[in-house]
Order: C-alpha cells, then structure tokens, then sequence
C-alpha cells in the first residue's frame, strides 16, 4: 500500500497546502457524496421502498469512511519519530507533518459524522420539511388554536407527528378531549357544521369546513377545509367519539385531529388519458370530493374518486344518476359519453354499486368478437355515506 507521505511528496512536491487539499477533497468529497445520495433516493421512485436505500447508504458509509481511515491514518495510529502525527505522514518536515496530523484529524470527524448522518437521515427517511417546516406547518398550531372547542370540553392529552406520509410536507395535531356522557354523536355532527369555525367570538377563526362524510357506527366524521378556487383541499379535521369507559361513566371522550398535507398531483399507476376520463366523469354540485388512487393489472387500467355525499343519499339516487342525462349533457362543455347501465346490486355491509358500459368503446377482437373497452363503476357506502366512482379500461387483444 502506498503510504499518504508518497502520495502527497508526489502531488504536492513536499507543498503542505498541495497536501491538505488533497485531504479536504477526499474527506469532505465523501460527505458531499453521502449527502447527495439522501437526495437521491427522496425520488419518488424510492417512496415505497425504503430498504434498498438504507442498504446502499449504510454500506457507502463504511466502505468510504474505512478506506480513507486506512489510506490516509487516522489519529489514533501509532507515532513515529516522537510526532503524535503517524507514519502516514512521513515525508513532511515535523511541524508540517503535524498541522497536517491535526488536518486530518478534524476533517475524519467531520467525515465520519456527516456519511454516517446520512445513512441515518436516510433509514428514518427525514426530509427537508422535518427540519425547516414550511409556511403552513409553522402557521398549522395557529390553525389548530383557532379550533372552535366547546366550553365544557376538557383537554386531556395533545401529540404532534406527520400523517404516515412522506412523499410531501404534511403535519398532524392530535388532541383529546373529556365531554359530558350527555354528548352524543349527534351533537358531535352538529358542531362540525357549526358556524362557530367561521365565527369565533375572540375572531381567531379555523376557517369554513365541508363534512365529507361521518360514519355512525365508528362516531366518526371527516371534514377539509374549503380551499380557494380551483386550488385542492391540504387541511383535513377528522373526529370520533368514544363512549364513557367503566373508570367514569358520566366522562366520554372526542378525539380531534386537525392535518395539513400538501397536495402535489400523484404519479399516477395507469395512462394519461385513463386519469382524464376518470375526471370527467360528472357528478353531482353536492358531492364533496374526498380522495383518489389509481391500480394497474393484468386486467386493465382503472382510476377511481370518492366523494362524499348526503345521508338522505340512497341506493335509488345512485340508480338515477348513473342513468341520468349529465353524461351526455351539452351544458358540460365536453360530455363524458354515453354510457348504458349493465347491472346495480347490493352487497353486505350496506353497500350498493352499479356497473355501466361506455357506448362508444366496443370494438371487434381477433377472434371476432364484440368486446368493450370501458366501464364506468360507482358503488354507494350506506354506513358512512360515500360513492366510489372508477374508470375502468381493459386491455385490447
């Protein structure tokens, strides 16, 4: 192995500054390339397999920091001449040598450090928002003071933490209340759809909130904030009650919790054009859109949206909407389409769905056969009040 001394003799011509540049490059050299693979792998091609990053990075980590200990000596080799600075450095006249010793001693605790930082930074898969916030986690405890809570609520517990995602900045409040038995899931709904969030008597004010749907048997309701215009919903209110526990039965409990979440528009599974007509599909003024996902099989390509809708909303309302004209309704600018009605039918646990087909997507296969293409699929959730509607488009072949 060629030692440092007849490295640096060779690059430097025995120049002290030639060799500590040469020290600098190669120790902050590995942090820089430590640091740009946690950058990496924050791609959204590695969101959901945080594994193999780990692997890589913990194992750049020891590779690099050990072969540069071993090329370059480290601070606790043994001396040589009496000069605390190893035999690596061999070549320098003793006071080089020596600021050299302590060159290197610095920068291997810098290195060290920085690559095994982002090894770690990289298995618990901190990103940026973690560390600096952005305007809208900093502004969301405002937000969440400004949370409407009733006089005779009292407040038993508070957690802070992010949603369970990591793909975009987000950030959840969790806080937990006492209330009278008395308090019902009744009541619970009615304060979501109170004008207090808009109108608060100190003027601090949440904000105008639309329930998306509240389910009876978990006493449990979700609502978003009204985002402006065109924009996308980022904060959400989601609540539950529990019922009064043996330990106090006159005491029930409400839990609140109050997230903001960046939209940023997904990398979808499937086609451009699958997502654009499963956008188009018209619904109702009245249905609040909740969420969408998208799934891509051996069968097709289909891009679903939840919506939530009134309770009065029935299994006959579903009918008469996937039935109705607004598919091929002129006022819409661009009407989806004709689409005829295959089948409706009810399934356990309060559900209801209805398949149709789209006219205009039959086509003959090779084994001359009509098929279609296309499907529209919206199924009702009686229990907590949603309407799934997909796209589905199936292979040709």
């Amino acid at each position: 192995m060629r030692r440092l001394g007849a490295l640096l003799s060779g690059w430097s011509g025995g120049g002290a500054g030639r060799a500590a540049a040469v020290l600098i490059v190669a120790n902050l050299g590995a942090v820089v390339l430590a640091w740009a693979g946690w950058a990496l792998f924050l791609l959204p091609a590695f969101s959901d397999a945080r594994l193999l990053p780990s692997i890589v990075m913990w194992a750049f980590a020891v590779v690099v920091s050990m072969t540069l200990l071993v090329k370059l000596g480290f601070w606790g080799m043994v001396a040589t001449r009496g000069v605390g600075h190893g035999e690596h450095l061999q070549g320098f006249t003793p006071g080089k040598a020596l600021g050299l010793g302590l060159l290197r001693w610095a920068l291997q605790i810098v290195m060290i450090s920085g690559v095994f930082a982002a090894a770690v930074v990289t298995t618990v898969d901190l990103r940026w928002w973690h560390v600096f916030g952005t305007a809208e986690i900093r502004g969301l405890p405002d937000r969440v003071a400004a949370v409407p809570i009733p006089d005779d609520w009292e407040p038993t517990s508070s957690e802070v933490g992010d949603d369970g995602g990591n793909h975009h900045p987000n950030m959840r409040h969790w806080l937990t209340y006492d209330v009278p038995a008395a308090y019902t899931f009744d009541d619970l709904k009615a304060w979501l759809s109170s004008p207090a969030w808009t109108d608060r008597p100190d003027g601090r004010s949440f904000g105008a909130i639309r329930v998306v749907g509240c389910d009876a048997e978990q006493q449990a309701c979700r609502a978003q904030l009204v985002p402006p215009d065109g924009e996308e919903p980022e904060y959400f209110v989601y609540v539950q009650r529990s019922d009064p526990s043996g330990a106090d039965p006159a005491v029930a409990e409400v839990d609140v919790q109050v997230t903001y979440r960046q939209y940023v528009e997904p990398d979808w599974e499937v086609s451009a054009a699958v997502v654009a007509r499963g956008r188009a599909i018209p619904v109702p003024d009245e249905w609040i859109r909740d969420d969408e996902d998208s799934s891509d099989s051996d069968s097709g390509e289909s891009f679903s949206r939840s919506f939530g809708v009134p309770e009065t909303f029935t299994p006959a309302d579903l009918e008469a909407w996937i039935t109705g004209p607004r598919f091929t309704d002129p006022a819409a600018g661009s009407p989806f389409g004709a689409i005829t009605l295959d089948e409706c039918r009810s399934y356990d646990g309060g559900r209801h769905g209805c398949d149709a087909t789209v006219d205009d997507s039959w086509y003959t296969d090779a084994y001359d056969m009509e098929r279609a293409r296309d499907w529209v699929e919206a199924t009702l959730d009686t229990v907590d009040h949603t309407v799934r509607v997909s796209f589905r488009r199936t292979d040709r072949y």
